[in-house]
């Protein structure tokens, strides 16, 4: 048992094992602190305090946990939901057969477990490109950071981050198809996933060029005009394959749900119209500036007060901090990573709001990175307590039923 804890895989199992108590006890802490239930969502009565789970489990099913679970239970069925994509629901109503159709253990096991495995591969990821300590310190900070408890909720965070990181795990072995596949699956959970697509794509244009000037170093061939006319033509389809297949394969999970919409409900766009119904004020018909978003939200600190002035400040600074923190890894880690984490936070500043931001930054791995990089273990630790206390405020807001990220 000493030689287990002692491996690498043993540190992270402990430090998740960690990281889930104390999210579960600071629940239970919560339920004295604010003693009444937010309520901010319908349906938690009989999707969540039915299921007879002790409070500090159920909580972590609030707010879109309860529409994953009636999802997973009545399909589409009710209006709106198409919001949320399928592939998370479909594998919370498999792995139900074997909890006895308890949707919500269900659904917690699969976030845990995928998170888990997340975890390892995500320090493999690190430790592969980096050292040891890095890989380390990046798994503290994401484990610290103030919304990582979204990870182990009935939210796809914790499925979603095990699909990106396979992805790029595969990327490290050359896998192309493999991570295409996996991509496939991560465009059928979430709409940012389909970003994978433009990293699949840059990674193919790199790779194809390193090999076509090996291929002609290797031949003495340096010009096009060397090879016959059917040869050049056969090549540049193949590159052409080689090049764009990964975009169709990662396509398959967003255009398969787009045409269950079309057929169910006439509207394959469903999931973009019914985002403006979830009281986040997302603009679905034109584009909005980040400048213009920055705007807004320093109004709306200037004029508002308590609990929607918390909201506004945590969600503008998680975004400001995430944005830092990517332009300080510009140098540090590689493009692919860097391509997706901008297209992650920046593409839902353009429905105009930061909404769900601090919790969308979850997914940016490379700003763990960013933060590992930091050699002052002063300012190291002085982050990691500022995430420490957010992370409770959070977890505390969140389990009693108010709106957080």
């Amino acid at each position: 048992m000493g030689k287990i804890l002692r491996s690498n895989i043993g540190k992270i199992l402990l430090l998740f094992l960690i990281w889930r108590l104390l999210t579960f006890s600071i629940a239970l802490i919560a339920l004295k602190i604010i003693p009444e239930f937010g309520a901010k969502f319908p349906y938690y009565q009989e999707t969540l305090i039915n299921t007879g789970l002790p409070y500090y489990i159920w909580a972590f099913g609030n707010f879109d946990g309860v529409h994953y679970l009636r999802i997973a239970q009545d399909g589409y069925a009710y209006q709106f939901t198409q919001a949320f994509f399928p592939l998370y629901p479909i594998l919370i109503r498999i792995v139900s057969f074997i909890t006895f159709g308890n949707l919500l253990i269900a659904a917690l096991l699969i976030s845990n477990s995928a998170f888990f495995v997340g975890l390892v591969l995500f320090y493999k990821l690190i430790q592969k490109n980096f050292s040891e300590k890095t890989a380390f310190w990046s798994v503290i900070f994401l484990l610290a950071f103030p919304t990582s408890f979204y990870f182990g909720a009935v939210y796809t965070e914790g499925v979603f981050f095990l699909m990106i990181v396979l992805a790029f795990y595969f990327l490290e072995k050359n896998k192309i198809l493999l991570a295409s596949i996996v991509g496939s699956f991560a465009s059928a959970s979430r709409l940012v996933g389909i970003f994978l697509a433009p990293v699949l794509l840059f990674y193919s244009l790199q790779l194809n060029r390193f090999l076509r000037k090996y291929s002609s170093s290797e031949s003495g061939v340096t010009s096009d005009e060397s090879r016959s006319f059917p040869k050049l033509v056969l090549d540049y389809a193949r590159t052409i394959i080689l090049v764009f297949y990964p975009l169709l394969i990662v396509s398959v999970g967003l255009i398969a749900y787009m045409i269950y919409l079309k057929i169910e409900f006439n509207n394959p766009l469903y999931f973009l119209t019914a985002q403006s119904i979830w009281g986040q004020e997302r603009s679905t018909t034109g584009i909005v500036l980040l400048p213009q978003v920055f705007w807004r939200y320093f109004k709306i600190l200037k004029t508002t007060s308590s609990f929607a002035f918390f909201n506004a400040a945590f969600e503008l600074s998680s975004t400001i901090f995430a944005i830092a923190l990517l332009i300080f890894a510009t140098k540090i880690v590689k493009k692919e990573w860097l391509i997706f984490s901008w297209l992650a936070i920046m593409t839902p500043t353009l429905t105009g709001t930061l909404a769900s931001m601090p919790r969308y930054v979850l997914l940016a791995f490379p700003v763990y990175i960013a933060l590992a990089h930091i050699k002052s273990r002063i300012i190291k630790f002085s982050i990691l307590l500022i995430f420490i206390i957010l992370g409770y405020v959070c977890i505390s807001l969140f389990t009693r039923g108010y709106w957080v990220a």
